[in-house]
């Protein structure tokens, strides 16, 4: 899947949108009139403040559940997610622990243990089995192997989550399983976990964060907007998450009992940029 579809704006695009909004946006240069961010640093920082307040609301997607039961208790299916690890037999990759080639970091939004076993994306029909991350240590120190990827040991090391495989890879391997996510505060050029379907709403809700925290007399309006997409999102987004749902998982090793017709939200971590 082409990473354009599976991931939202950066949050430097959604920063500049809502300046231009805001009217703090300034012009690029007397002969460009192209709008680029201000460069007061202040002005900068509350404008990514807003973004991110914006992002991070939409983890509840509700101003007041009482006024509307269609939101009410609603959870996206994008805080479930698809991660996808392409191994570097070099250990090179920037996603490498200290160039361990067996050694991954995980995404920042990962919260917790795959909820699935790890598929080969080139060859649906072979999986690496979860298994306890120090079944995966021990193999690792005493036997050392190379080859395609049996078993893989989830670990958490600080606020971060890291994944080992054994045998370590011998080559390089598209490895896919679903996770449980959370939004983070994005930084730099970061993008939303939500998918492109959801940067009008990421947008409402950063001008509508931005409206309170500066007082701006357009909070009424953005208010509605934001209720409006927000609705609509939720309807759509229980809709597309129906058949998702209702797919058998087996209990033992998290591996499918029946195929998924379409994924959630890809994120192609360190194989395709995002």
């Amino acid at each position: 899947m082409p990473a354009d579809v599976a991931t939202g704006r950066t949050l430097s695009s959604l920063m500049l949108q809502l300046a231009v909004r805001a009217g703090e946006a300034v012009q690029t240069s007397d002969t460009d009139t192209t709008a680029k961010l201000p460069d007061d640093a202040y002005v900068q920082q509350r404008l990514r403040e807003a973004v991110n307040s914006g992002w991070l609301e939409l983890v509840v997607p509700c101003i007041d559940p009482s006024q509307d039961s269609t939101i009410a208790g609603h959870e996206w299916s994008w805080l479930r997610t698809d991660v996808t690890i392409t191994t570097d037999p070099t250990g090179q990759a920037a996603n490498c622990v200290n160039g361990a080639a067996d050694r991954y970091w995980l995404p920042r939004y990962v919260r917790d243990h795959a909820r699935t076993d790890w598929v080969f994306e080139d060859q649906l029909d072979r999986r690496c089995a979860n298994v306890h991350h120090e079944i995966v240590d021990r193999k690792s120190r005493l036997h050392e192997m190379t080859g395609w990827p049996e078993l893989a040991g989830i670990r958490q090391v600080g606020t971060r989550y890291q994944v080992q495989f054994w045998p370590k890879p011998s080559a390089i391997y598209h490895l896919r399983a679903e996770f449980s996510a959370t939004p983070v505060p994005l930084q730099d050029d970061d993008r939303h976990i939500a998918g492109q379907q959801f940067d009008g709403l990421v947008f409402a809700a950063a001008w509508l964060a931005w409206c309170r925290e500066t007082n701006d007399e357009r909070a009424l309006a953005a208010t509605q907007l934001y209720r409006e997409q927000l609705v609509a999102r939720v309807k759509a987004d229980r809709r597309q998450g129906h058949a998702i749902r209702g797919m058998a998982w087996s209990q033992d090793r998290c591996t499918p009992a029946g195929e998924r017709t379409r994924p959630l939200s890809t994120i192609r971590y360190n194989g395709t940029p995002v």
